[in-house]
């Protein structure tokens, strides 16, 4: 530093320097400041580039963010709820109002929708609550919402009796085509209860509870609904579990690819089949596959009480959409563990005979019938239970929704139980044997919870003819089974 400064000094006092002439002088050089200076006028240009990038960048951001608060702002307005649910209404053919709807760039949200069904139409009603879904920025930009799913928490739907000018095509379905879909990839709802309305005060012919619905709309292919867990519980049977379900949504009707349900125990296994026509007339008949389902899964706690096992077999479900009371169901059935109990001609027997096998016979020889729901009554047709060499039992039962029991039953004992005491005859309220056993013919009344017979009356009787209402109530088949 010190030699620096000494050069500067030097070099401000000068050269000395000699003339030609001899003399001596002081040469200093002089620094000229040169008047074009290119390097100093490109950073100038360059600096004000840079103040007017910052500026258009600013404006730019400052226009979009204007612009992304209005979209935001618009699509979180009184105006587009209602455009919404306009949207909604002409596509699904139904009226709707959505609460508290709140959109963003990342995802959608509604406190609850409720969907109202016209009058006639097979939708009473569907409420929504807890819906929340992803979003595309793009879709606040666009006409279309393309989006990967929409879930709601919970949901009923409510099915009613459509008139007979209903038309329940796929338009007023809530599920539709999936272009009329907002273009979700899937739809969920973690838990649904489905229930057709009550008719006068009656029982709903079907309820499900605490499903889970997922449906995943397909643009050329029929749009696929899936349902897992929960209950069903249809007429008057008890409550089954609902395994698992697949649905094929079309143009004109719900094809059930397979649903199955189980019983309580969880070993019994009901398959249901078949197609449901999306027109109010239409009267579907869907296919029954039944294995070791148990008799209170599939007639009801109350009269389960006087039949315990398990049936299996196949059968029909015809459906009416506009009259519970034309819902059908048949379905031939056997049974390899039935047991009868609390019977009142079962307590008489035992006492005839002396034999406390008779107060809860195992039919384990064999045990068929009809189960048959028609009119609101259920009936135990065609039935043949036996167990050989104790009881054979013929005829039906039938139980109503007011719980009245009735029916005809000709119940067959070997003839060496029906002795008399102290002699080889058979008590004469029977009829002659044949193939082994001797019959007579009692009738059911009371309830499934305290069951009467007129046992005691025909006992007090001789025999006669009529009194085994063969010409009466059983079928030809039953009869052959007697005189074969």
């Amino acid at each position: 530093m010190e030699r620096l400064r000494q050069n500067d000094e030097r070099n401000d006092e000068g050269q000395l320097v000699v003339r030609k002439d001899g003399s001596t002088a002081i040469k200093k050089r002089v620094r000229r400041r040169r008047s074009d200076q290119p390097d100093k006028e490109q950073s100038n240009k360059g600096r004000k580039w840079r103040v007017v990038q910052l500026l258009l960048f600013t404006g730019v951001l400052v226009s979009s963010l204007v612009f992304v608060l209005g979209v935001l702002f618009y699509h979180n307005s009184k105006a587009f709820d209602l455009k919404l649910e306009e949207g909604i209404e002409e596509w699904a053919g139904v009226k709707v109002k959505i609460d508290k709807l709140r959109v963003l760039p990342s995802k959608v949200k509604a406190s609850s929708v409720h969907l109202s069904g016209e009058p006639g139409s097979l939708l009473k009603e569907m409420k929504i609550k807890g819906v929340n879904g992803d979003n595309n920025p793009l879709n606040l930009i666009r006409k279309t919402w393309n989006s990967n799913y929409l879930r709601a928490k919970e949901a009923k739907l409510l099915f009613q009796t459509p008139s007979s000018e209903a038309s329940v095509s796929s338009k007023s379905s809530l599920l539709g085509q999936a272009e009329n879909l907002y273009h979700y990839k899937s739809y969920n709802i973690d838990q649904l209860d489905i229930s057709s309305k009550k008719v006068r005060g009656a029982k709903p012919v079907f309820t499900i509870q605490n499903t889970t619905f997922s449906l995943k709309p397909k643009l050329e292919e029929p749009s696929q609904v899936l349902l897992s867990r929960g209950h069903l519980e249809f007429l008057h049977s008890g409550r089954l579990t609902l395994e698992r379900g697949v649905f094929d949504i079309e143009k004109e009707e719900i094809e059930i690819k397979s649903l199955y349900l189980s019983d309580a125990q969880g070993i019994g296994e009901i398959k249901v089949s078949g197609s449901l026509p999306l027109s109010a007339e239409a009267q579907p008949i869907l296919d029954l596959e039944i294995k070791r389902i148990g008799t209170e899964s599939i007639l009801g706690a109350l009269i389960s009480e006087l039949f315990i096992g398990d049936f299996s077999g196949e059968g029909e479900l015809e459906l009416s959409y506009q009259d519970r009371n034309e819902t059908e169901m048949n379905f031939n059935w056997k049974s390899s563990n039935l047991e009868l109990m609390n019977f009142s001609f079962l307590r008489g027997l035992q006492e005839l005979t002396g034999d406390s096998t008779y107060s809860k016979p195992y039919m384990g020889t064999k045990a068929s019938g009809v189960l048959k729901f028609q009119k609101g009554v259920y009936s135990l047709e065609n039935l043949e239970l036996e167990r050989k060499g104790v009881l054979k039992i013929l005829g039906r039962v039938e139980y109503r929704a007011d719980q009245r029991l009735s029916g005809q039953l000709r119940v067959g004992i070997p003839e060496v139980r029906a002795f008399l005491p102290q002699s080889k005859k058979a008590h004469p309220a029977f009829s002659p044997p044949k193939n082994g056993y001797v019959w007579v013919g009692i009738t059911l009344s009371g309830t499934p919870t305290s069951p009467k017979d007129n046992f005691r009356d025909v006992m007090a009787s001789p025999y006669h003819e009529s009194s085994d209402y063969q010409s009466e109530t059983f079928t030809e088949d039953a009869f052959e089974l007697l005189t074969e």
